[in-house]
């Protein structure tokens, strides 16, 4: 079963693995790092999720493969915001961002 969640500690491991890969990062905006690092993943969870909106990790069966965020526009683009998400290459063409990104972007529909 696919879920939304928090971060924990132990997602330090899987995400350091699944986001350290060229094919995810290629396509994600350049302030993911790329390679990226357990330091990244520990900054990530600890704080940056907690920064930059609404991040959770993408759960599979207890183990984060990836994660959805939501970042709030400001300023003239209040009403706004930015959806994004990546997930491990292994679980590509499964229609798990579908699954997980479409109810998301719902809350935010006025």
């Amino acid at each position: 079963m696919i879920d939304l969640r928090e971060f924990v500690e132990k997602d330090i491991e899987s995400i350091t693995n699944y986001a350290n890969n060229f094919n995810v990062s290629r396509y994600m905006a350049s302030r993911m790092p790329y390679p990226y690092t357990n330091e990244d993943a520990k900054w990530w969870i600890e704080t940056g999720s907690k920064q930059q909106g609404l991040n959770l990790a993408i759960d599979l069966e207890g183990k984060c493969i990836g994660v959805v965020g939501v970042q709030f526009g400001e300023n003239e683009y209040y009403y706004s915001a930015e959806i994004g998400y990546w997930i491990a290459e292994d679980h590509w063409g499964k229609g798990i961002g579908t699954a997980k990104c479409q109810p998301t972007c719902r809350i935010f529909v006025i």
